[in-house]
C-alpha cells in the first residue's frame, strides 16, 4: 500500500475560531466539516471529497455566491476542474485546464500571485479581459479566488467564488470560513492521487495478518493529523483502537487509553448517556450524531468532573462478520456554547431592558427593519399589537409610507450614525383613523464585532400633549400681547431674590426711561411719591402672606425721569407659591393712568362747581 503522507493545517484551533466567528452557519460548519474529515478517513475518491466541499461551500453562502474547486496540474501550470455544482455545464468544461498566470481571471491569477483575488465588477476589470465575454454570458458579474498553498508554498488548488450581482463582497467571516475550508481541502488533495484515486479497503478475510496490520496502520496516518477529535473503537467493550492528539490532548492528557475499554480508561462516564450511544451504534450498526452534546470528564484526575460540549458523529465500521468497530468524529465547542450561552443571556437582558424600558421601544433587525421587539410603550403608539413583531415595519405600519422614518433608519443602517430629532410629527393609524401626534425620538444603530451595523433601537416619547399646550401657550401669548398692545400696557416681572424688576420698553417709557430692561426696586422707588412708595411696601408685605391670594393692585404717582412729567401708575399683578406656600414668583403689567386721573378730577371739579350753584 502506498504510503500517505497527511499534511494538515486546519486544526481543531482553527475549527473553534472558524465556529465562534460564523454565527447563524455553524451548523452548515460543523456538518461540512465532519463530512468532508468522515471521507477523508474513509478514503472516498477525490472527486467525491471535492463535490462534498463545494456543496459546504454553496451552503455556507445560502444561494448569494456559486463554490468551484480546481485543482493544479502535475507541472503547477494549468488548473484542472474539480467540483462546482452550481456552475453550468459548459463553463467547467471552459475553465479546465486554464493557464496559471496574470490577467486569467480570479482563480488563474490567484495561483499566479499566491493571494486572494477579488473582483467586483468582471466586465471592467482588467484580470478578466480575455475571458469577461465568456464569463458574462453565463451571468458572472464578479468573483474572488482563494489559493490552496501548502507547507513548502506549492500551489494545490484554488478555491474560486462567483456571484451574478455587480459589487457583491464577501464579509470578514467569508474569508476566515474559505481560508479553513482551503486547509481542509489540502489535506483531501495532498493525500490522494489526482489521476489514480487511492481507496483504502478493510477486506481482510483472505489476507495475511502483515497486511492487516500494515493497512491499519496507514488508516492511523490518516487520522493523525486531522482537524478533529478522533478515535477508533473495537468489539462490544469498545476497546479503544486508536486515539488521535487531539482526542488525547482534550481528554486524557493524564491516560493510558490504547488497548482499554471507554469504561476502563474512563470510568465517570459509566451512566452518562454517552455509553448507551455507543452501545446502540455497536447494535445497531446505524450512525449517530449529536450538537453541543454534553459530557462530564475527570480532566486532572482529582475527582472533579467538567462538562466539555462535543459536536460528533459516531460511524460503524463493519471490518468482518463477527469484527465491528466505531469511528469517533468530535469537535470540541464547549468555548462556543459558553460563548453562545452568554450572548443569549446578554440577550435576555437587553431583551428585558427594552420591554420594561419606562418609554417608548423597539427593536430592528437587518435592512428590511424587521421589528424584533416592540413594548407595550412602543405598541400603543403605533396602535398595534404584538402580532407586528417579526415583520418589516414597513408592513406592520404602512401609513409610514410617503413620511421621512423609513429613510431616515436605512440611513442610519447605512451610516452607522444615529438620528435624533426633539420634535418630529407622524401620522399613524389608530383605530382605523390617521392620527397625526408628535414625537422625540432616537434611532441607535448596534454593531456587531465586525463594525457592520446589525440592529437599529429605536426610542419614542410621545410629547402630543406638550406640543399641543406650546401651541396653546402661543395662541394664548398672542392675544395676550394683542390687549396689552391695545391697552397701552407694559410688562414686569420682579426676581425675589435679587429685587430687581425686568420691564419691557412701553414699561421704561412709563417711567421715562431708555434702553433699561432691568431695574433694582430702590432705584425704581426714587422715581415714585414717597407717600405711594410706603402704600406699595406695605402692599407687598400684604400680598406675601399666601392667605391674602397674592393679588397686587395699586394706583401711584411718579415723576418721569427724563422729562419730570408728574404721572400717574397702576400696577396689577400677581404673586405665585409653590407646594410649601413660598413666593416663587411676581409679575404683572403696568398702565399710564395719567389721562384717566385727568378726566376723574375735571369730572370732580365740574360736580362741585355745579353743586355749589344748585344752592
Amino acid at each position: 500500500m502506498e504510503n500517505i503522507n497527511l499534511i494538515s493545517y486546519g486544526n481543531e484551533k482553527d475549527f473553534c475560531s472558524a465556529v465562534k466567528n460564523l454565527g447563524y452557519n455553524t451548523e452548515a460548519l460543523f456538518q461540512g466539516h465532519s463530512e468532508v474529515i468522515e471521507m477523508i478517513a474513509q478514503s472516498k475518491p477525490l472527486s467525491e471529497i471535492l463535490l462534498a466541499i463545494a456543496n459546504w461551500i454553496d451552503k455556507h453562502f445560502q444561494g448569494n455566491f456559486l463554490a468551484s474547486v480546481l485543482l493544479t496540474d502535475s507541472l503547477g501550470e494549468k488548473l484542472l476542474h474539480g467540483a462546482s455544482p452550481g456552475l453550468p455545464y459548459e463553463y467547467n468544461v471552459a475553465v479546465d485546464g486554464l493557464p496559471i498566470g496574470p490577467n486569467m481571471g480570479s482563480c488563474g491569477t490567484a495561483a499566479f500571485l499566491k493571494r486572494t483575488i477579488q473582483v467586483d465588477d468582471i466586465e471592467n476589470n482588467p484580470l478578466w479581459d480575455n475571458y469577461k465575454s465568456f464569463a458574462l454570458s453565463f451571468g458572472l458579474k464578479s468573483s474572488w479566488a482563494a489559493p490552496i498553498i501548502n507547507k513548502e508554498g506549492d500551489v494545490k488548488g484554488v478555491i474560486g467564488i462567483y456571484s451574478k450581482e455587480y459589487g457583491k463582497k464577501p464579509r470578514d467571516e467569508d474569508f476566515q470560513f474559505i481560508n479553513f475550508v482551503s486547509s481542509i481541502a489540502l489535506v483531501a488533495i495532498e493525500n490522494f492521487d489526482k489521476k489514480n484515486e487511492l481507496i483504502l479497503k478493510y477486506n481482510v478475510q483472505n489476507g495475511p495478518i502483515e497486511n492487516i496490520i500494515k493497512e491499519r496502520q496507514q488508516f492511523h496516518k490518516i487520522l493523525k493529523n486531522l482537524p478533529a477529535l478522533i478515535a477508533v473503537l473495537h468489539g462490544p467493550e469498545h476497546v479503544f483502537e486508536y486515539a488521535n492528539p487531539h482526542f488525547i490532548n482534550l481528554l486524557a492528557p493524564q491516560r493510558e487509553i490504547i488497548g482499554k475499554s471507554v469504561l476502563e480508561a474512563f470510568p465517570e462516564l459509566q451512566g452518562q448517556e454517552i455509553m448507551e450511544l455507543l452501545d446502540e451504534i455497536y447494535h445497531t450498526g446505524k450512525q449517530k450524531r449529536r450538537e453541543e452534546f454534553p459530557v462530564y470528564i475527570d480532566k486532572n484526575k482529582n475527582g472533579s468532573l467538567s462538562c466539555i460540549n462535543l459536536n460528533f458523529s459516531y460511524h460503524p465500521i463493519r471490518r468482518s462478520k463477527n469484527e465491528t468497530g466505531i469511528f469517533i468524529h468530535m469537535v470540541d465547542v464547549t468555548e462556543f456554547v459558553a460563548a453562545r450561552k452568554k450572548a443569549e443571556q446578554s440577550e435576555a437582558n437587553f431583551k428585558n431592558l427594552i420591554m420594561e424600558a419606562p418609554i417608548a421601544t423597539a427593536l430592528y433587525v437587518n435592512p428590511g427593519m424587521t421589528i424584533k421587539l416592540a413594548n407595550d410603550a412602543m405598541l400603543e403608539i403605533w396602535g398595534r399589537d404584538k402580532s407586528v413583531i417579526g415583520k418589516p415595519l414597513s408592513e406592520a405600519l404602512p401609513e409610514l409610507k410617503g413620511q421621512p422614518f423609513l429613510e431616515l433608519l436605512n440611513n442610519v443602517y447605512a451610516t452607522g450614525k444615529a438620528y435624533h430629532t426633539e420634535e418630529q410629527s407622524a401620522e399613524l393609524l389608530i383605530n382605523g383613523q390617521l392620527k397625526k401626534s408628535w414625537f422625540s425620538f432616537t434611532y441607535k444603530p448596534i454593531f456587531c464585532e465586525s463594525g457592520n451595523v446589525i440592529n437599529i433601537l429605536h426610542m419614542a416619547i410621545d410629547i402630543t400633549s406638550k406640543v399641543e399646550s406650546i401651541e396653546k401657550l402661543k395662541e394664548a401669548t398672542n392675544q395676550l400681547n394683542f390687549v396689552i398692545e391695545a391697552g397701552d400696557f407694559g410688562t414686569w416681572d420682579f426676581n425675589l431674590q435679587t429685587e430687581e424688576f425686568t420691564i419691557d420698553k412701553r414699561c421704561a417709557e412709563m417711567y421715562g426711561l431708555s434702553n433699561i430692561e432691568k431695574i433694582h426696586k430702590d432705584e425704581l422707588f426714587k422715581f415714585i411719591n414717597p407717600t405711594d412708595v410706603e402704600k406699595i411696601i406695605a402692599s407687598l408685605s400684604y400680598i406675601m402672606n399666601p392667605a391674602n391670594r397674592g393679588n397686587y393692585d395699586i394706583e401711584f404717582q411718579i415723576i418721569r425721569k427724563e422729562d419730570k412729567k408728574q404721572c400717574w401708575i397702576r400696577a396689577k399683578g400677581k404673586l405665585l407659591f409653590d407646594d410649601e406656600n413660598n413666593p416663587v414668583k411676581f409679575s404683572g403689567t403696568s398702565q399710564d393712568i395719567t389721562n384717566y386721573k385727568e378726566l376723574q378730577q375735571q369730572k370732580d371739579e365740574f360736580l362741585a362747581i355745579a353743586s355749589h350753584e344748585l344752592k
